[in-house]
C-alpha cells in the first residue's frame, strides 16, 4: 500500500514541563511561606498533566502518592506566590519547601502599536489555545479577563500572558482544568494569495485536572475513549508494549534516496528501536527523518526529529520526554486544550 502524503502540515509544539524522577513513593513534606516562615494552607501539589494531586492543611503539610514511574514534573502552585517545579528525587529528601511571592510582572514592552482590537486577539487566542474541533465550543474559559494578548505586527505573531492558573470549565470530557501558562505563541503566514494563516503555535506550560461531577457521566466516559483512541498517548503506550499493530496503528515512511512523496509501509520497531535497559523507562532510538502514522486506516499523523535528536524516553504513563526530541504533525499535532486528557488516564489494561 502507497499513501500521497501532502507536502504542507500544520505543526503544533506542545510543550509540558516534565522531569526525570526515580523510584515512585509517596512524597511529604511542608511548604512555608519564605519570609515569614508561617505555613501555608491550601496550596496545590500536583503531577503535571494528570488528576494526581492534593493541598496542603493548616500546618502547610501534604502527602502525594503516585505507583506509576513517572517523568512528570511536581507542581506547587499557590496564588499570589511564584510556582515551583520538582521530580519526585529532589523532594525525595525535601521536608520543607518555601514559597516567594510574585513580583509585580510589568506588561511586556511593546515599540510599536498593537493594531489589533482584543476581541480579535482573544478569538484567535480560543481557537489555538483550546482548539478548531467541535469539542472546543462545549469548553469555556472562566477567566478570560486574566488574559494578557500582544500582536507584534514586525514579528507576526501572537503572545499571550496569565499571571493567574487559566481555568477551563471542559463540558466536552467533564473535567475542570487550571493551566499554568508560561508561553503561548502564534506564529502567522502569508499565502501567494496574501491572506494570513497560522503557521504554528507554541504552548508550554502544566495542567491540573479534577472531575466536573462526583462521578463522571457516561456522555463524559465515551468523549475520552473517542479521544484517547489513536491519540499520541496510546500510540506512545503501545510503542513501549510493543503491540501497535493490535492497536491498530501503522507506520509508513517514503524512499529518501528516491524522494518519493510516496510513503510505503513499514515494520515500525525497524525505525523505533526500543531498548528497555532501565525497567521504569523505555528507551527509544529513531532512525528516519519523518515517520507517518495511520490510526484505523483513516487518521494520519506524523513524527520527525528534532535539532538532531535521535531518541527519546517514555514514562510509566506514556509521556516522552524530552517533548522536544520528536514534533507532531497531523491529527497528533492539531490537538488541543479541548480533546486533552489526564496522562494518568486508563481505558485499557497493558
Amino acid at each position: 500500500m502507497e499513501m500521497d502524503i501532502p507536502k504542507h502540515s500544520f505543526f503544533l509544539m506542545l510543550f509540558a514541563l516534565f522531569s526525570f524522577s526515580g523510584n515512585s513513593q509517596a512524597i511529604t513534606s511542608t511548604i512555608l511561606e519564605e519570609y515569614s516562615k508561617q505555613p501555608l494552607e491550601s496550596v496545590s501539589v500536583y503531577y503535571d498533566g494528570t488528576t494526581i494531586g492534593t493541598v496542603t492543611n493548616q500546618l502547610g503539610e501534604f502527602s502525594l502518592s503516585n505507583d506509576i514511574p513517572t517523568q512528570a514534573a511536581i507542581v506547587i502552585s499557590y496564588l499570589g506566590y511564584e510556582t515551583r517545579y520538582f521530580n519526585q528525587e529532589q523532594l525525595k529528601e525535601r521536608n520543607t519547601i518555601f514559597l516567594r511571592e510574585s513580583a509585580l510582572s510589568l506588561d511586556a514592552v511593546v515599540l510599536e502599536v498593537d493594531p489589533w482590537s482584543r476581541k480579535k486577539k482573544l478569538n484567535i487566542f480560543r481557537r489555538e489555545f483550546l482548539g478548531r474541533e467541535v469539542s472546543a465550543k462545549d469548553c469555556r474559559i472562566l477567566n478570560e479577563a486574566d488574559i494578557k494578548l500582544i500582536y507584534q505586527p514586525s514579528y507576526n505573531r501572537l503572545i499571550a500572558h496569565c499571571e493567574n492558573p487559566i481555568v477551563i470549565k471542559n463540558r466536552y470530557l467533564g473535567y475542570e482544568l487550571r493551566y499554568l501558562l508560561v508561553d503561548f505563541e502564534v506564529q502567522f503566514a502569508r499565502g501567494t494569495s496574501g491572506l494570513r494563516f497560522t503557521e504554528s503555535v507554541y504552548l508550554v506550560g502544566s495542567t491540573a485536572f479534577k472531575e466536573l461531577n462526583d462521578k463522571p457521566r457516561k456522555r463524559h466516559l465515551k468523549a475520552r475513549e473517542i479521544e484517547y483512541l489513536g491519540s499520541s498517548l496510546q500510540f506512545m503506550r503501545a510503542l513501549t508494549r510493543k503491540n501497535l499493530e493490535s492497536k491498530k496503528f501503522r507506520c509508513f515512511i517514503n524512499d529518501t534516496v528516491a524522494k518519493s512523496e510516496l510513503f510505503f509501509p513499514v515494520n515500525p520497531y525497524d525505525y523505533l528501536l526500543i531498548k528497555n535497559d532501565n525497567a521504569e523507562f523505555t528507551k527509544v532510538n529513531m532512525n528516519f527523518k519523518k515517520l507517518v502514522v495511520q490510526y484505523d486506516q483513516n487518521r494520519q499523523s506524523a513524527l520527525i526529529p528534532q535539532d538532531g535528536a535521535s531518541e527519546f524516553k517514555i514514562d510509566g504513563f506514556g509521556i516522552h520526554s524530552p517533548p522536544t526530541a520528536v514534533l507532531f504533525s497531523g491529527d497528533f499535532g492539531v490537538k488541543r486544550i479541548a480533546t486533552l486528557l489526564p496522562l494518568d488516564y486508563e481505558l485499557e489494561s497493558p
